[in-house]
C-alpha cells in the first residue's frame, strides 16, 4: 500500500556514454566526499558506524573505480545511538525525508536523509531487510568482522568479506529477480568467493535469524541455488520475504499482507486509513505531483485512493500466492 521515495532518472538515450560515464563519476565522487563528511561528522560526536555497499561493492566485485556506480551513502549504526546519529546529520544540513511514522512498521529499518544544498542523501540503517535478530545483534555481529577501507582520502570502517557476502544475498532477495544491479552483485560474488566464505556468510544468516532471506537470494540465480542446497540453506518460510523478492509494486502487497495480518476492526481500519490518507510528507516523497504547492497535494491526494484500487487486485493476488506456496502466513 506504499511507495519508496524517488529515484535518480535514467540518462536520456540521445547521451553518448562517455558524457553518462564522465557523468557517473562525478556524481560518485560527490557521494563519497558526501561519505567521509558524514562519518567525520560521526566520529566528533562519537557515533560508531559500518559502510554498506557503494565503494566497497564496487572495489570488491569490479575491481575498478566507477564500475559500479551509487548514488547515495548507506550506513549502519548502533541502535542506541541511532538518535546520535539523527542529530548530527541534522547539525551538518541533513533532513529526514521521511519518519517510521511516514512508513508502514516492515519498511522501517532505516531512515533516508537528504542534504537539499548539495542533493546528496544518506540511508541511516539500524537493521537490514531480511534480518530478523535485533538491531543489537546485528550490531555486534558486523561490527567484530569489520574491515577499513579508504574513500576521498578517508579510511573508514566497512563489512568484513563474509559480511559482504552475507549483504550480497539479502540485497538481491529484497529487490527481487527484475532488479539487475543486484543480480549482477551477486552473480560476482559467487563467481569471485570461494564456498569457504559462503560457509561463514550461510552461518552468520542463522545466528541472524536472516537464513530465509540469504537462501531466497541465492536462489535467484541458478548458481547460487546449487549452492544454497550444498550448503543445506532452507527453502524460504517467510511470507515477508516471499513478497518482497518477488512482488511488483512490492510495498502494495506487504501493505496488503500487514492489513490481514493485523488484529481487529479498529487495527485494520487504522492500517486503511494510514493507506489512504498518508502524511502530507510521505505523499510529497512518493509522489511529484505532491511536491507543487496545496493544490498539487490535494490533486495527489485524490490521487491516492485511485491508486490503491488500481494495483489492489495485482497485490492481493500475490499475496494469496505467497501464502500457498508456504502453507500459510508465518
Amino acid at each position: 500500500m506504499w511507495r519508496r521515495g524517488q529515484h535518480p532518472q535514467r540518462p536520456d538515450a540521445s547521451v553518448s556514454p562517455a558524457h553518462v560515464a564522465a557523468a557517473q563519476s562525478l556524481h560518485v565522487a560527490a557521494v563519497d566526499s558526501n561519505t567521509t563528511l558524514v562519518v567525520s561528522a560521526f566520529k566528533t560526536r562519537g557515533v560508531l558506524c559500518l559502510l554498506l555497499k557503494g565503494p566497497t561493492f564496487s572495489r570488491w566485485l569490479y575491481h575498478e573505480e566507477g564500475a559500479r556506480p551509487y548514488t547515495d551513502t548507506d550506513l549502519l549504526v548502533a541502535s542506541d545511538q541511532v538518535q546520535l546519529a539523527e542529530d548530527t546529520l541534522i547539525g551538518i544540513g541533513f533532513g529526514k525525508v521521511l519518519d517510521s511514522t511516514d512508513q508502514p512498521a516492515h519498511a522501517c529499518h532505516s531512515h533516508v536523509w537528504r542534504r537539499p544544498s548539495e542533493g546528496t542523501e544518506v540511508d541511516l540503517h539500524w537493521s537490514l531487510d531480511g534480518v530478523e535478530a535485533s538491531s543489537e545483534e546485528l550490531w555486534r555481529e558486523l561490527s567484530t568482522r569489520s574491515e577499513r577501507i579508504w574513500v576521498a582520502g578517508a579510511e573508514i570502517d566497512g563489512l568484513g568479506t563474509a559480511a559482504r557476502t552475507f549483504h550480497t544475498a539479502l540485497h538481491a532477495a529484497q529487490h527481487g529477480p527484475h532488479n539487475p544491479k543486484s543480480l549482477e552483485d551477486l552473480r560476482r560474488a559467487l563467481a569471485q568467493c570461494n564456498e569457504e566464505t559462503w560457509v561463514e556468510a550461510a552461518e552468520m544468516a542463522e545466528r541472524l535469524q536472516a537464513s530465509s532471506a540469504f537462501g531466497t537470494g541465492l536462489r535467484m540465480l541458478s548458481a547460487g541455488s546449487q549452492l544454497a542446497g550444498r550448503l543445506g540453506v532452507p527453502e524460504n518460510s517467510s511470507v515477508i520475504v516471499a513478497l518482497r523478492a518477488d512482488a511488483r509494486p512490492q510495498a502494495m502487497t506487504l501493505g496488503m499482507h500487514h492489513l490481514a495480518e493485523t488484529k481487529g476492526a479498529r487495527g485494520r481500519l487504522k492500517v486503511l486509513w494510514s493507506a489512504l490518507w498518508p502524511s502530507a510528507q510521505f505523499m510529497r516523497a512518493c509522489f511529484p505531483l505532491a511536491r507543487k504547492g496545496r493544490v498539487g497535494l490535494g490533486l495527489a491526494r485524490l490521487w491516492r485512493p485511485v491508486w490503491l484500487v488500481l494495483h489492489a487486485p495485482r497485490a492481493f493476488a500475490s499475496v494469496r500466492a505467497a501464502r500457498r506456496q508456504l502453507d500459510g502466513p508465518t
